[in-house]
């Protein structure tokens, strides 16, 4: 954000007061830097003049018989900064002082009703977004984006529209990791304008923290002041892109069984996908998984995977060829090599298949120990593929 001053004038009440030949020094607040300095009278910067500027701050060298010196400085605000820009004046024999110069006003302002989205889950409706411009123009030709906080994605492409003012934008787009949504403003806007984004559906991985979470809007359509390769102009720039931020939602952890992950397989294929949040991720076994007589063998360590268990919680007894598979403090299956009776919390349950070794590996049917753990198990006959949803 820039902005130019009214004009600033430093005066001698008494004639003398100010020491020739001392600086009077200017500061304004670290989040205001000077990019420059017009309509001055005994002000002048650059080779042979008598004022330099560094950053936030001013200095003026007292001129021998100038007892006023008048000047408007052109301000360069970081982007999410808004508020009273107050300027200390000393040196040179005056006393410190300070004086309201300005105002920071941000160009725009974000809307949303208030929500809860849930960690874990996919696809949740968002609420909707209404950006406003606070004055026209204040969204220029360029690049609004929308960036949400990692571990947060937008599910699908939001629809935009221009509901007041005559902005004119193109249709938004996703970025590579879905956490940024761009949209392309073609035309500046000659009356304030409320640009709306609709049908948002975001996904939430594990590692989103509760509480609130803040999306962030910026891009080159209303920060012209971000640093670039001009070492000159980075002088009076800064390193922030985005303008402000609000809270989208309020991040809250599902009930139990809410949060669902599928895991699939295929048959006589090593690698199996699990999908967790929206993202796929590929694994590899060490044992393919097959079909006999009419059921589908895994090896217990990925079926027990597959159901939402630890490697800490599947226990395998070499004396008795027994595996037990603890899923959380209430459920318990217990199957022996050669047997078709399970033990579920306790409780004999009959299958019509035993568990077996193949390979150096104990290998389970799946679909009887999918149901004692309280998972569901999906089978597509012509791709041969086995899928759990836990």
């Amino acid at each position: 954000m820039q902005k130019k001053t009214e004009e600033i004038k430093i005066k001698e009440n008494v004639k003398g007061s100010l020491i020739k030949d001392r600086e009077i020094n200017v500061v304004l607040p670290k989040w205001v830097k000077i990019k420059d300095i017009s309509a001055a009278s005994n002000v002048t910067v650059g080779s042979g003049g008598n004022a330099d500027i560094d950053g936030n701050e001013l200095y003026i060298t007292v001129l021998e018989g100038k007892g006023e010196y008048k000047f408007k400085l052109e301000l360069s605000i970081e982007a999410d900064q808004a508020g009273d820009i107050v300027a200390e004046f000393s040196g040179a024999g005056m006393e410190k002082q300070e004086l309201l110069i300005a105002k920071a006003i941000a160009p725009i302002t974000a809307e949303v009703a208030s929500t809860d989205l849930k960690i874990g889950v996919q696809n949740q409706s968002a609420p909707d977004i209404i950006i406003t411009e606070a004055k026209k123009g204040a969204i220029d030709d360029g690049e609004l984006t929308i960036t949400l906080p990692k571990g947060i994605k937008f599910a699908s492409t939001p629809e935009v529209e221009v509901k007041e003012g005559n902005l004119e934008i193109e249709k938004p787009k996703r970025g590579a990791d879905d956490e940024k949504l761009t949209i392309k403003v073609k035309s500046t806007s000659t009356k304030p304008s409320t640009i709306e984004i609709t049908n948002i559906e975001l996904t939430l991985d594990r590692t989103v923290p509760e509480g609130e979470f803040k999306a962030s809007i910026g891009g080159d359509a209303i920060v012209k002041n971000l640093k670039g390769d001009n070492a000159n102009e980075n002088k009076w720039k800064f390193d922030k892109g985005n303008v402000i931020k609000f809270v989208f939602a309020n991040v809250i952890t599902p009930a139990p069984g809410e949060t669902r992950a599928t895991t699939t397989f295929t048959i006589g294929d090593t690698n199996y996908t699990v999908v967790e949040a929206g993202e796929a991720v590929e694994y590899t076994m060490d044992v393919a998984p097959y079909i006999k007589d009419g059921r589908t063998f895994l090896p217990v360590r990925y079926v027990a995977y597959a159901l939402g268990v630890s490697e800490d919680n599947i226990l395998w007894d070499q004396a008795s060829k027994k595996v037990t598979v603890f899923k959380g403090e209430f459920r318990t299956a217990q199957v022996a090599i050669g047997s078709k009776a399970m033990m579920v919390n306790g409780v004999s349950v009959d299958m019509d298949v035993a568990p077996e070794i193949t390979d150096g590996r104990t290998m389970l049917p799946i679909r009887w120990m999918a149901k004692a753990l309280g998972a569901d198990i999906d089978w597509d006959p012509e791709t041969r593929e086995v899928t759990v949803t836990q």
